[in-house]
């Protein structure tokens, strides 16, 4: 019996973290979903400024940026990607600011550049 209830209690605790997870943080995949006001980042029509990652798509199908959000502001590791998919431009934000150095990839996935912030 002891070892059913930790197992139900463990799958529940699985279950609450991973819909707090899903609700916290969103993926946006249309820059036209978003908007800013004052200052920050918003989903069209709700009042919570924008957690989450919005996906950058030119032509309609290749993954060009992966743009991190909290609070309505860029903040996190930013990636910017070749046509080819390999990452191009690599560079982690605070509060829209960049820190730390930026990581600049050739089409083979090649360090070619790096800038300190």
């Amino acid at each position: 019996m002891k070892k059913k209830f930790s197992f139900l209690t463990i799958a529940i605790f699985i279950f609450f973290i991973n819909s707090l997870m899903t609700f916290s943080e969103r993926v946006i995949n249309n820059l036209g979903q978003l908007e800013e006001r004052n200052g920050k980042t918003y989903i069209r029509g709700e009042k919570e400024a924008f957690t989450g990652t919005l996906n950058v798509y030119r032509d309609g199908n290749w993954l060009f940026s992966e743009v991190p959000f909290k609070n309505g502001l860029r903040d996190g590791v930013q990636k910017v990607y070749h046509k080819n998919g390999v990452l191009k431009v690599e560079m982690t934000l605070k509060d829209e600011r960049p820190i730390g150095d930026i990581l600049i990839y050739d089409e083979k996935g090649k360090l070619i550049g790096k800038e300190r912030y």
